[in-house]
Protein backbone atom coordinates (compact mmCIF):
# COMPACT_ATOMS: atom_id res chain seq x y z
CA UNK A 1 0.00 0.00 0.00
CA UNK A 2 2.66 2.09 1.24
CA UNK A 3 4.14 2.07 -2.91
CA UNK A 4 0.73 2.61 -4.30
CA UNK A 5 0.55 6.16 -2.01
CA UNK A 6 4.28 6.73 -3.67
CA UNK A 7 3.36 6.59 -6.86
CA UNK A 8 0.27 8.49 -6.30
CA UNK A 9 2.60 11.34 -5.11
CA UNK A 10 5.25 10.95 -7.77
CA UNK A 11 2.24 11.18 -10.03
CA UNK A 12 0.66 14.41 -8.67
CA UNK A 13 4.16 16.22 -8.66
CA UNK A 14 4.74 15.01 -12.32
CA UNK A 15 1.54 17.00 -12.93
CA UNK A 16 1.81 19.95 -10.91
CA UNK A 17 5.52 19.99 -12.50
CA UNK A 18 4.46 19.72 -16.21
CA UNK A 19 1.58 22.27 -15.54
CA UNK A 20 4.65 25.00 -14.51
CA UNK A 21 6.29 24.08 -17.45
CA UNK A 22 3.87 24.29 -20.17
CA UNK A 23 2.20 27.23 -18.51
CA UNK A 24 5.17 29.38 -17.71
CA UNK A 25 5.72 32.65 -20.42
CA UNK A 26 9.43 31.95 -20.14
CA UNK A 27 10.28 29.76 -23.65
CA UNK A 28 11.68 26.14 -22.27
CA UNK A 29 13.27 24.27 -24.57
CA UNK A 30 14.78 20.74 -24.43
CA UNK A 31 17.20 19.36 -26.19
CA UNK A 32 18.39 15.82 -26.31
CA UNK A 33 22.21 15.39 -27.29
CA UNK A 34 22.17 15.19 -31.21
CA UNK A 35 20.61 18.45 -30.93
CA UNK A 36 17.24 17.45 -31.42
CA UNK A 37 14.55 19.69 -29.61
CA UNK A 38 12.06 17.00 -27.76
CA UNK A 39 9.75 19.54 -25.99
CA UNK A 40 8.67 22.75 -26.22
CA UNK A 41 6.35 25.03 -24.21
CA UNK A 42 3.74 27.66 -24.74
CA UNK A 43 6.02 30.35 -24.03
CA UNK A 44 8.47 29.00 -26.90
CA UNK A 45 5.19 29.00 -29.14
CA UNK A 46 4.82 32.68 -27.85
CA UNK A 47 8.03 34.21 -28.32
CA UNK A 48 9.44 32.08 -31.42
CA UNK A 49 5.71 31.32 -33.26
CA UNK A 50 6.56 27.61 -34.02
CA UNK A 51 4.15 25.71 -32.49
CA UNK A 52 5.74 22.35 -30.61
CA UNK A 53 4.56 19.71 -33.20
CA UNK A 54 6.11 21.57 -35.96
CA UNK A 55 9.25 22.48 -34.14
CA UNK A 56 10.01 19.47 -32.36
CA UNK A 57 12.07 16.52 -33.42
CA UNK A 58 13.99 19.31 -35.52
CA UNK A 59 17.80 20.38 -34.90
CA UNK A 60 18.09 23.01 -31.68
CA UNK A 61 20.04 25.21 -34.72
CA UNK A 62 17.19 26.08 -37.07
CA UNK A 63 16.68 28.95 -34.29
CA UNK A 64 19.86 30.47 -35.39
CA UNK A 65 20.55 33.25 -38.31
CA UNK A 66 21.42 30.64 -41.31
CA UNK A 67 25.04 32.38 -41.42
CA UNK A 68 25.76 30.90 -37.65
CA UNK A 69 23.82 27.70 -37.79
CA UNK A 70 27.25 25.81 -38.54
CA UNK A 71 28.90 27.64 -35.42
CA UNK A 72 25.99 26.32 -33.19
CA UNK A 73 26.84 23.39 -33.85
CA UNK A 74 30.07 23.00 -32.76
CA UNK A 75 28.83 24.90 -29.37
CA UNK A 76 26.38 22.94 -28.35
CA UNK A 77 28.73 19.69 -28.86
CA UNK A 78 30.90 21.74 -26.59
CA UNK A 79 28.40 22.04 -24.15
CA UNK A 80 27.76 18.06 -23.97
CA UNK A 81 31.07 17.39 -23.99
CA UNK A 82 31.25 19.33 -20.49
CA UNK A 83 28.37 17.89 -19.35
CA UNK A 84 27.44 21.34 -17.87
CA UNK A 85 23.75 21.63 -17.33
CA UNK A 86 22.56 25.63 -17.76
CA UNK A 87 20.53 28.14 -18.50
CA UNK A 88 21.89 29.44 -21.86
CA UNK A 89 21.37 33.02 -22.63
CA UNK A 90 21.55 33.47 -26.66
CA UNK A 91 20.06 35.02 -29.65
CA UNK A 92 17.38 33.17 -31.41
CA UNK A 93 15.26 33.62 -34.78
CA UNK A 94 11.90 33.76 -34.76
CA UNK A 95 9.72 31.87 -37.30
CA UNK A 96 9.23 34.84 -38.91
CA UNK A 97 13.25 35.71 -39.22
CA UNK A 98 13.02 38.06 -36.46
CA UNK A 99 15.94 37.58 -34.22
Amino acid sequence: MNEDKSLIYMEARLRKLESIIDNSKDAIIIVNKESIITSWNKGAEKIYGYQAEEICGQNYCVLKEPSKRKSCLGYFQKLIDLEKKQNIKTLHMRKDGKV
